[in-house]
């Protein structure tokens, strides 16, 4: 507890995110708070994660299971191979290829590398089959270089770190990167993305 300097339970817990949150206020007494993405929520809890490794993909398709609001992704390289030789299967992309059957829009603002480079031939067959599966998509000038990496995922969600939408960054680099639903930092994000959607 950042108060006192104790720990937040007499035992150590296993959990984390929205579970952590619910664990503390059922020990404090208070009642538990709605879900962050029930729709008659009418507090604000925060929720912050610090994502690295294989929770990416697992924490990234939750918070993408629990929501049903708008999808925009900011990107620096999305890759279509997702089956590798050598690196573990990732099911990412495929969650993300459904995801216009279930939500008002899904949107990419994708990076545009160097031209006649095998990240510019990656970012046009991804752009491709995401078009073909109902997502809108606009890619940003080579310069300035557009090297973020960020996820609004709404209701009420915002990821911001290092991982590209890779089987790489997914199942084997060293990657790391913050999952939140700071209203503060969603609205930011929310700000972010519309001036690179309207720019592009």
């Amino acid at each position: 507890d950042p108060r006192t300097g104790r720990p937040r339970f007499a035992t150590e817990r296993n959990f984390t995110g929205f579970s952590l949150f619910v664990a503390e206020a059922k020990a404090t007494g208070q009642p538990p708070t709605q879900s962050p993405t029930d729709p008659l929520r009418q507090d604000e809890p925060t929720m912050t994660e610090l994502l690295t490794g294989n929770d990416y993909e697992q924490r990234l398709t939750a918070a993408l299971n629990a929501t049903t609001g708008r999808l925009t992704i900011v990107m620096y390289q999305v890759s279509p191979n997702w089956s590798q030789p050598g690196l573990a299967a990732s099911a990412l992309f495929d969650t993300l290829i459904a995801q216009p059957a279930r939500r008002p829009q899904c949107r990419l603002i994708l990076g545009r590398p160097p031209t006649a480079s095998t990240l510019a031939t990656l970012n046009d067959e991804a752009a491709a089959l995401l078009t073909n599966a109902g997502w809108y998509v606009r890619r940003v000038p080579p310069y300035p270089v557009l090297h973020a990496k960020l996820w609004l995922i709404e209701r009420g969600y915002v990821y911001a770190g290092s991982h590209n939408l890779s089987n790489r960054a997914t199942t084997s680099n060293t990657e790391a990167g913050i999952l939140t639903t700071n209203g503060a930092a969603v609205e930011t994000a929310r700000q972010f993305c519309e001036a690179q959607w309207n720019d592009s």
